[in-house]
Formats: structure tokens, sequence, C-alpha cells
């Protein structure tokens, strides 16, 4: 049993907290210097509802339904942003909403509203700031894409509403399409303040498995098309790019430029990158870098060594190492460079994750006088929490660090104030520890010491009138 306890109120109660949907994942991010002494900076909250899902990066991807972050500020947590975003029927983002702190609540600061077609396709969209003197909304840019009938995009026509004092055109994508659906023309437009201007136009060619073979580039001189450069590339059975090469016209005649060609294994993984440049006479290719890769059984990327053309022969440039999770996912990659005929460390950048397999730790390293030396480490620490619901709150919760070692915290999002008690208990269902404590109105951290507690998955439980949280934290 533990005995000695440590409750840390964690954000400011004034502020109202949205309750989650249906699943919500909590985020707590550090950034701590190389002497460790950086504290907790940032908290954010994801919510999602329906089968939209989410996962621990999509604070920028209108697929969630609610995300506030705070930030420690003077000792304490502080409101920083929240972002709303609402969708129609089919799961499409209607609005994503920007707020920011004022007076204890929230004040709008901006909106993306996006507009449909019958079929669901995305029309565009306005970006739109909040008037604080007028309490309105005002446009300042509009994007808006017009279809065929095969729903290929043959418009896409930006505007910056010259800030809310009237629309003030920007560009203009005009595209063509064969009878395949595959484009064969698109013309860059810019507005001049009072009309439209060429900028340049763009051709393309495919083969007979529909590779693009050829773009040819034509640049608007005032009164006709000028021929500006050609792109040409080739491809094998499988699809992948065999070769790209780029030639620029003099007004006479082609001159090269550059030219890449790959090499694939059996898995249609690439091998090998050539790169090669235009010589001095600008009418043939000599060598400049190349890439060379492996890959494990699940088509990672294990190494990438690159390697310079000097002096008639390859000479070793850099190298990039990457060790992959069981999941799949990237926890190391370090790079080396070539000196005194051996590979030197340089830099590596480590992601440590939980038993969720979400990234808990991210660390940056550089490698000086023989040894690594920490430049910047980041703490995340996430729990899903399942099963809540506007009118049935059943306490969201996150424990963090997880795994843990000598200590370990529960985020709570106490309901409602009162007694409450928190209990720990082992795989085998055996009470470990446990604490009474004082909820209040607002989120609060539960500290435990670990004391006498063995390594091993630990599952908690925190009881109050009318609800309970749930979870479990790893010791190791």
């Amino acid at each position: 049993m533990m005995n000695k306890h440590i409750l840390l109120l964690l954000f400011a109660c004034g502020f109202v907290i949205s309750q989650a949907r249906s699943q919500s994942i909590v985020r707590l991010y550090a950034v701590r210097s190389a002497d460790g002494a950086g504290q907790l900076t940032d908290s954010l909250h994801y919510t999602y509802s329906g089968n939209r899902g989410g996962d621990e990066t999509s604070q920028n991807s209108p697929q969630f339904d609610e995300y506030l972050r705070y930030k420690f500020i003077q000792g304490s947590w502080n409101p920083y942003q929240r972002k709303t975003n609402t969708y129609s029927a089919v799961s499409k983002p209607l609005v994503m909403l920007t707020e920011s702190p004022f007076n204890s609540s929230w004040r709008n600061l901006e909106r993306t509203v996006y507009h449909y077609d019958a079929s669901d396709f995305l029309l565009g969209y306005n970006q739109q700031s909040w008037d604080t003197i007028n309490n309105s909304w005002k446009d300042f840019y509009t994007d808006s894409v017009v279809y065929d009938s095969q729903h290929n995009t043959v418009l896409h026509i930006l505007i910056n509403t010259n800030g809310g004092n009237g629309f003030d055109f920007f560009s203009k994508d005009s595209m063509v399409y064969d009878a395949g659906n595959r484009m064969t023309e698109k013309y860059y437009i810019t507005w001049n303040g009072s009309g439209w201007d060429n900028v340049f136009f763009i051709s393309y060619t495919y083969d007979v498995n529909n590779d693009q073979v050829l773009a040819f580039w034509q640049s608007w001189s005032g009164s006709v098309w000028e021929t500006y450069s050609v792109d040409s590339n080739s491809y094998d059975a499988q699809h992948n790019l065999l070769s790209g090469s780029s030639y620029s016209y003099n007004g006479t005649g082609w001159e090269t430029s550059n030219r890449y060609t790959y090499t694939y294994d059996a898995a249609n993984n690439m091998l090998t990158e050539l790169s090669e440049v235009a010589d001095a006479t600008l009418t043939s290719w000599e060598n400049y870098n190349r890439s060379t890769m492996t890959y494990d059984n699940n088509h990672h990327v294990l190494t990438r060594m690159m390697e310079l053309w000097s002096g008639g022969s390859w000479q070793n440039s850099s190298k990039q190492d990457r060790v992959y999770h069981s999941s799949g996912k990237e926890i190391l990659v370090t790079n080396f460079y070539w000196s005194n005929s051996q590979w030197t460390p340089s830099v590596k950048f480590e992601t440590v994750l939980d038993i969720n397999n979400l990234g808990q730790y991210q660390n940056s390293y550089a490698y000086q006088s023989g040894n690594w030396q920490l430049t910047q480490a980041s703490e995340n620490w996430f729990q899903i929490v399942a099963g809540i619901h506007e009118n049935n709150f059943n306490g969201g919760s996150i424990a963090f660090p997880n795994p843990a070692q000598n200590q370990f915290q529960i985020r709570l999002n106490s309901p409602v104030p009162g007694p409450a008690s928190c209990s720990l208990y082992d795989e085998a269902g055996r009470l470990a520890a446990r604490q009474n404590i004082i909820l209040t109105a607002c989120d609060q951290v539960i500290s435990w010491s670990r004391a006498a507690l063995l390594n091993g998955v630990y599952f908690y439980t925190i009881q109050w009138q009318g609800g309970k949280a749930e979870g479990k934290v790893l010791l190791h």
C-alpha cells in the first residue's frame, strides 16, 4: 500500500471543458532541454465520434470533432486554443471552427466553411476571420472547384478577398481531359487586378498503360505561347518509374538538364536512384549522385546510402539507417557521413512507444567527441478513452508516463466535485494500492509513488458518486 499521494490541479477551473462524444484521445506533450530541465508544456485533447476514428497526429485533419489545447505558463495550465468540426451525414466536413480564450470563455478566431454538390463532391470552401468590432465573419480566402460530367476538375479558382474589403481574384487553373479521364492540358492563369494573364501551359501524353510519358511546358510571352521545357518518363510493366529526363529549350534547340534512373527488386521496392546532370556541352549526361536502398521483409527502408561521382568513380557521401518496431512504426533513424575512410555518426532520432504503440518519447541526439549528446527530448502521453457519451459521462482519464518506472500520474476529467477513491489492481485482480481523494469540478492529476509495487500491468479504477473511470498502466 502507498502512504504518500499528491493531488495536483491541472487546468483552470473557470473554463468549460466539452465532454467526449464517443472516443477521445488525450495527449500531454513536453519538450525538455539536453539537461532534462524542461517542463511539461502542452496538453492536447482530441474527441472523435462515429467511425471517423483518429490518431495522435490528427490535429490538422478535419476528422476530429473537437481539439483542445492548453499551455503550461508560469506554473499553471492555461487554455490556448479550441477547434471544433461539424460534419454532414456522410462524414464530410462542413465547418472547422477555431477559437481562442477570452474572459474565461472561448471567442471566435477563424473558420473554414465547406460547400458540396448533390453528389457530395467538394465545390469549394471559404476561410473566414472573426471581426471583433462588428461581431461578424469576414471572408479572407475562397477556393472553388468546377467539375465535368465525369467529376474531373476542370476549373480551380483561388480568391483573395482583400481583407474582407471585396473579392480580389488570385489565380485559376483550367484543365482538359480525354475520353479516358486523363488530364491532357493544364493552364495556369493569374489575376493582374483587372483581368486574367496567362502564365504557363502544360500538355500531357500517355502510353498504352496510362502512364504519363511526356509533359510539354510552354510559357506566355505576352502575346504567344513559347516552348519552355519538356519532361520525359519511362515505366516498366508494373508502372514503376524507370527514368525521368528534363530538357530545356534555348530558342533553337533542346539542351539536356537532368535525368534520374531507377531500379527495383521483384517486390517493386526501389533499389537504386541514379542522378545525372548535363555535361559542359549541354548535349549529354554525366553522373552526379547515386542512392542505394535496402529493405526488411515488410518493405520498410532499412538503409539508404548516397554516393557522389568524383574523379571518375563513386565516393561514399552519407548514409541513413532505420529501425522499426514490430507494429511497423519507425523508432530509430541514424544519419552518418563518410570521413577518413569510415562511416561517422552525425545525428539520430529516437521514438519510444508506449503500450498502445503510440510515440511516448521522441529524442534527438548529436554525435560529439565520440559520444551521443541529447539535444532535445519531447514526451507524449496518450490514452484512448472509449464509451464516453455526452449524456452519460463516465469520466475520461489518462495514465502517464506509460510505461512508468518510479512514479506515474493519472489525469482525470472529473464530472462533479466530491469524494472519490482511486484503486490499483494487479493482473490477478488483487488490490495493490488505494487512496481517497477529493474531486474538483475541473481536470486534475492524481500522482502516485511506485513504492513497493512490482513490475507488471496494473489496472486502476477511480470511483465517485454516479460514475467511474478505468484504465491501465505498465510498471517496469
